[in-house]
Parts: C-alpha cells; structure tokens; sequence
C-alpha cells in the first residue's frame, strides 16, 4: 500500500502550478454546525439550600395594658439559622431587668408593668446573612382602676375628764395611698393627718364635734362627726379598780389587764366602807394566797395624795405609769409586797367619789 504525504495537489493533466491544501472544519461530533464551547454551572451549597437573611413575617403589635399586669410583645422571623434578636425602647437598646426579661429573644415579658414602660418598642433579628427590624409597637401603660375610700370606721363620741386624754380613730376600705384630715366644728386641725387624733390634757375647750375626711387619688369620704364632751367629776361612771395583780410585779398595767382586777379576787368593795369620802376596802385573796394588790383610779379625783392603810398601818404603795382606760387617764398603784390580809384604800378629800 501506497503512503499518502502531504504533498502539493497536482492538477489533472499533470501540468501546472500546484494547488495549496484546503482546511475542512471539524464537525462536533454526532451532529453538524459550529462547534458550542464548554460552559460552568453555578456553585451549589452543602444540601442543596441557599443561606437567607431574616425576614420577619410576624410583627410586634401596638397595645394598651393597666398598670401592674403582665403583658408581653412578640415577633417571628424566618431565614437561615442562628438568628439573634435584640429589642429597642424609644431606638434606644432595652437592657434586662428585674421586671423586664427577653430582651434578647423574640418575645420580651413585662411584670407589674409601670406607667414609664409607655412608648415605641421594636425589634431586629439577625444571622450572617443580613438584619430584619421590625415595625414600631406602641406600647400604652394606663394608671390603674383604684376604688375611692368608704369609711369603714367611724370615730365615736365619748366622755372624757379634764385633764385625760381623748382619741379618734377613722379608716376606710379602697386603694391606697390615703391621705388623712381631722377637723374640729369644721375647721381643719394643724397637724392632724393621720388616722388617729389625739387630745392630750383635755381642757373644756375641747368639746367640740370632730370628724375625718380620708382622701386617695380616686376620691374622698368623710366621717360621721362625733362629740367630746368633758367633765370635771371623776366619780360617776368612772370606775375605781381593785384587785389582785398576780404573784409577779408588773412594771405596768394595760388597759384590759386593769378591767381584768375587777373580775378576780381580791373582790371590790364598791361601797364605801366609812363614812369618810372615798374611802374603798380591798380584801384579802383567797385561801391565803400571797399576791400583788393593784389599785386604780381616774386621775383626776386625786388631787394631792392617797393613803393606803392595812391594820391602822400605812401600807406601802408603788405609783406605777399611768393607763388610759375608755378614754380616761387613770393612775396604777400596787403593793410593794405580796401581803395575804386586807387593807384599805382612805381618800378624804383626796378623792373625791361619790359613786
């Protein structure tokens, strides 16, 4: 077999100048027309899904709350993970705090919400890919529904000695914080803003009606007037208390523990047992017990002294602080010794007692 070179084309008939080689071009391969250049296909990602920024698909939504509940603001976003969340106030960052939490979360939590946490609030979520921010919340904290004050205690009229010491209370149901005014013949009294008034050393002057206007931020009552009314005498319907105050020296007696001395022995002789003016009995416990006798009476029937006599003998006494019993200034004596027997209790004119 012949070799076939590459030699210049002869033309037929052997004669002439040789004809140069042609080119054919190449034809792709399986079918005809121009050849088509490779191409590159985009990048996919790990499993197939594309990383997204947040989008936020739930907003805040603006509410009115009562001050002091609970309430909270939400928002849902969607988009690659991890996504972090940060809430503003006002487009100023809200810190956590004691009655405010999530502020780093897709919900923030208020408890016992106050008036300040009125305003804007909202809310990004981030990721690598980008940052979302929600809309504007309008979040409307109204003061609280308080219920005005009714009295639920009325200051009483009463009686009391000159010289005594005479009290008023009032009080009321509602919302706090109340506020207190006493008033005498209604003219307001300096300094009387609480809900007990006070007259020390009552003088006749004193007798007056007073009454009590309590006030809150929803309202105000006012109380029914009551009547003090002062007297000189010490002896009617004031009583004298004798009794047994126990087997231990108290420093000083309450008022229950005085009216208690008329309920157990020694037992009180409340008629006179001379013909002098006021002059009172107290016998003896029973069955010979040794106790402390106590003596009490209105502190303006004594006007100088008493004398204590226990078998034509001056008893030692022991004045201990006054007590106020119904609204009475008393003065307490006691025995400075247990003692078993009787003795009695010699006024003259020192006290004067006519009940």
């Amino acid at each position: 077999m012949a070799d076939f070179t590459n030699q210049p084309a002869t033309p037929i008939g052997g004669s002439g100048s040789p004809t140069p080689p042609t080119t054919v071009p190449a034809v792709p391969i399986g079918g005809s027309g121009a050849p088509t250049p490779p191409t590159t296909a985009p990048a996919q990602p790990i499993g197939g899904l594309a990383a997204t920024a947040p989008v936020i698909t739930t907003h805040p939504q603006s509410k009115s709350v009562v001050q002091g509940t609970q309430t909270s603001l939400n928002i849902i976003a969607q988009g690659s993970p991890p996504i972090s969340y940060q809430w503003y106030f006002n487009d100023a960052i809200q810190q956590e705090e004691a009655s405010l939490i999530g502020t780093q979360t897709n919900s923030i939590f208020f408890n016992a919400i106050e008036t300040g946490r009125t305003g804007r609030y909202k809310c990004t979520a981030t990721n690598p890919s980008g940052t979302a921010t929600s809309f504007d919340a309008l979040l409307t904290v109204t003061a609280s529904a308080g219920v005005p004050p009714n009295i639920a205690m009325q200051p009483q009229s009463k009686t009391v000695n000159i010289g005594s010491t005479a009290s008023f209370a009032c009080l009321a149901n509602g919302s706090s914080p109340f506020s207190y005014q006493w008033y005498r013949n209604d003219i307001a009294i300096g300094g009387a803003i609480s809900s007990n008034f006070v007259i020390n050393n009552v003088q006749a002057a004193d007798g007056a009606d007073y009454h009590c206007v309590i006030t809150n931020p929803y309202g105000s009552a006012t109380s029914n007037k009551a009547l003090l009314t002062t007297t000189t005498s010490g002896g009617s319907g004031s009583p004298i208390y004798l009794g047994s105050g126990g087997q231990t020296a108290l420093a000083g007696y309450t008022e229950n523990q005085l009216k208690t001395l008329a309920q157990g022995p020694p037992q009180i002789n409340p008629v006179l047992r001379s013909n002098v003016l006021g002059t009172y009995e107290i016998s003896a416990p029973p069955s010979g017990q040794n106790e402390y006798r106590v003596f009490a009476c209105p502190a303006i029937m004594v006007q100088s002294s008493i004398k204590f006599d226990s078998a034509g003998a001056t008893l030692p006494m022991q004045q201990l602080t006054d007590t106020t019993v119904d609204g009475i200034v008393y003065h307490v004596y006691r025995t400075t010794a247990r003692s078993v027997g009787d003795f009695t209790v010699i006024g003259g004119t020192a006290i004067n007692v006519t009940d």
